[in-house]
């Protein structure tokens, strides 16, 4: 059972199986999910902060996002139990929706090079959730694993399904030619790699032999063929006794009645419930079943989260420890109608294991049963919802789908500045897009929808999938200021090294510089400085001395970088619009002249990129210019087309690099 330090100490054991302690790929299952504690506790030490140095330790957002871009960390979490919005840290978390269930799996899974030098996956398969309730107070228990051959037939399934919800969020933005969707934290690539490596580097079969087994619940959605839980983990053994740990029960005389019928004869229960308040949560049962009741000899209080089976023959035991309560929507899918995700691992444990001495006898006092079919989590939502923000085309995407039998009238959506109110006896699904009044510098995190039920006003928050977005959109680099990366580049001098621009951040930030990029609030229309800059970029990248230098990474003195520190300027004026279109036609010529200079590098941005924003930019100048009286003044009687003008506008900004 689980020390007030047990969950970390087993994600340690679990990195010091890589090279460094630095697995490649890591994904992390939980129902509730607290983003401050798993950012302040977890990542740390994902990124090699020792467990004894944890406490105190303060590694800055900079530096756990650089080491962030080599492991990538994912996190799916149940949609129902109020996830907290992740912070600006580089990782992906996703919530996921069953149609009547919760996703209740804690598992942690690894993959990357291995202290043997060889591709290797671990897994870990706990009660815990990830929060601080779960890795530093609650009694919890966990059990970690190499992958083998049986582990990986089992997690297929399940990683199969996760990357199906993922690809679903993603398609609901629409994929536009030449442009691949990105999701914040590449999840999809993250259980592309980690379902592609479950088939290569697993354990053989004859180096599995000693360990546990892994079960897992999956709806008929998931997996249609399947034996329920409890029968898996019975394994049609014979079984004389069972000691069952569990914090929620919920039809205790069937799933007893189940377990007897599979092992065709009597056990003898025993049962250790949870202290809850005042008193145990004792399950409901009827007189005429005979059960024992214990409860932990150490921290008798302490409130026991974990979930285990311990079960004996005649000649052997097995210990089952993971997610799944003593309840029929954990073990029992073909009653009821919840059925949820769930994660236990099986263990043969010799016929004179004992944890008997853990425990002592507990005898059953006048509390009200407590059994409880939701397993004590907040109730489930009527409805699945999805929304995601398209960075590039700037718009909110939602998709929503409402239970049959909800008895609500509509629903209240609000969504960063945006509010829209869904009609739901007419239609029970909704597919919408929804643009802010201004281009978003900030990520919405989460949104909101309002409903009416028997219970009152009931509010379900639920997080915006990020697509598309940039570093510094995200808060993973600062916004580069247009002032610091002009005098940067007006900097230049070829054949000369400036340490600056070795790195890859692109933030140009100094120490009076905000990290946000919130005190860069004007916009920067200094022309003159802007073309001497992209002139010296032109030259310095032609000269020779610099042909290993690559202009179109992400370096301090790269196109992206000047593009991101456009783009980061407000634009919410005519005057912003016009001056952000002059220094993006400079960009764009700036960009083919360097693609002819390094043909084999690949662009960021993409030409596509900055064309797509000129176009918007050109819907909103053309009506500016052909009211313009100076507009009038200068071509009156004959006003040319303003689309003809403005290409013949970005003509001579091309034309002007063959002046002396």
């Amino acid at each position: 059972m689980a020390e007030q330090q047990f969950m970390r100490s087993a994600l340690g054991n679990m990195l010091g199986k890589f090279i460094d302690g630095r697995p490649d790929y890591v994904l992390f299952t939980s129902f509730t999910f607290s983003a401050s504690f798993f950012e302040d506790n977890v990542l740390p030490l994902l990124c090699g902060t020792d467990i004894n140095d944890l406490k105190g330790a303060s590694l800055t957002r900079d530096m756990l996002n650089r080491q962030l871009a080599e492991l990538k960390v994912v996190v799916a979490c149940d949609h129902s139990a109020h996830p907290e919005p992740k912070g600006n840290l580089r990782y992906g978390l996703m919530t996921v929706a069953l149609d009547r269930g919760r996703f209740h799996p804690k598992i942690i899974l690894m993959a990357g090079t291995g202290t043997s030098a060889r591709k290797e996956m671990w897994l870990s398969v706990a009660s815990a959730n990830l929060s601080y309730s779960g890795w530093g107070v609650n009694r919890e228990v966990v059990g970690i694993t190499p992958v083998a051959a049986q582990h990986a037939d089992e997690l297929q399934p399940l990683l199969a399904w996760l990357l199906r919800q993922a690809e679903s969020k993603v398609g609901m933005a629409g994929i536009a030619p030449g442009q691949a969707p990105v999701e914040e934290g590449d999840t999809r690539h993250v259980l592309e790699h980690l379902l592609a490596t479950l088939g290569t580097d697993r354990l053989p079969a004859d180096e599995a032999h000693d360990l546990p087994t892994l079960h897992l619940a999956l709806p008929p959605q998931i997996r249609t063929s399947q034996v329920s839980l409890l029968s898996s983990l019975l394994g049609g053994d014979a079984w004389r006794e069972a000691t069952v740990i569990s914090p929620f029960w919920s039809d205790v005389p069937g799933l007893i009645a189940r377990a007897e019928a599979d092992t065709r004869g009597d056990i003898a229960f025993r049962l250790v419930p949870a202290m809850q308040g005042d008193g145990y949560a004792f399950p409901s049962l009827p007189e005429e079943r005979p059960v024992s009741y214990a409860r932990f000899v150490d921290e008798p209080e302490r409130y026991t989260h974990a979930k285990a089976l311990l079960l004996a023959g005649e000649k052997h035991k097995v210990l089952c420890i993971g997610s799944a309560n003593f309840t029929t929507a954990a073990l029992q899918h073909d009653s009821g109608w919840l059925s949820n995700i769930e994660a236990m691992l099986r263990y043969r444990v010799g016929a004179d294991y004992d944890w008997s001495r853990m425990l002592t006898n507990l005898a059953r006092d006048d509390s009200a049963a407590a059994d409880d079919g939701e397993e004590g989590a907040p109730p489930l939502p009527p409805f699945r919802a999805n929304i995601v923000y398209d960075w590039r085309s700037k718009q909110f995407y939602c998709s929503l789908t409402v239970d049959p039998d909800a008895a609500f009238a509509n629903l209240l959506l609000e969504i960063g500045p945006l509010t829209r109110r869904f009609d739901c006896r007419r239609q029970r699904e909704h597919r919408v897009s929804l643009a802010p009044p201004l281009p978003l510098r900030h990520p919405v995190r989460s949104y909101k929808l309002i409903y009416e039920s028997s219970a009152g006003t009931m509010v379900h928050v639920g997080l915006v999938t990020q697509l598309n977005a940039e570093d510094d959109q995200l808060g993973y680099l600062p916004k580069p200021r247009l002032d610091q990366v002009l005098s940067l580049l007006q900097g230049l001098v070829p054949g000369r090294t400036d340490p600056r621009r070795r790195g890859g951040s692109g933030g140009c930030e100094d120490e009076e510089s905000d990290p946000d990029g919130n005190d860069n609030t004007e916009p920067v229309f200094d022309f003159f400085g802007f073309f001497l800059a992209t002139d010296k970029m032109r030259r310095y990248y032609a000269d020779p001395r610099h042909r290993d230098e690559n202009p179109l990474g992400t370096s301090s003195t790269s196109v992206y970088t000047l593009y991101r520190a456009v783009m980061a300027q407000p634009d919410a004026t005519p005057a912003a619009q016009i001056g952000r279109y002059v220094q993006l036609a400079e960009l764009a010529d700036t960009l083919g002249h360097l693609q002819e200079l390094r043909p084999q590098a690949q662009p960021r941005p993409a030409r596509a990129e900055i064309e797509e924003e000129m176009q918007r930019l050109e819907l909103a100048i053309a009506p500016l210019m052909e009211a313009s009286p100076h507009w009038k003044n200068m071509f009156a009687p004959h006003l040319p087309d303003t689309r003809q003008f403005l290409a013949w506008f970005r003509h001579e900004l091309k034309l002007k690099t063959l002046a002396p």
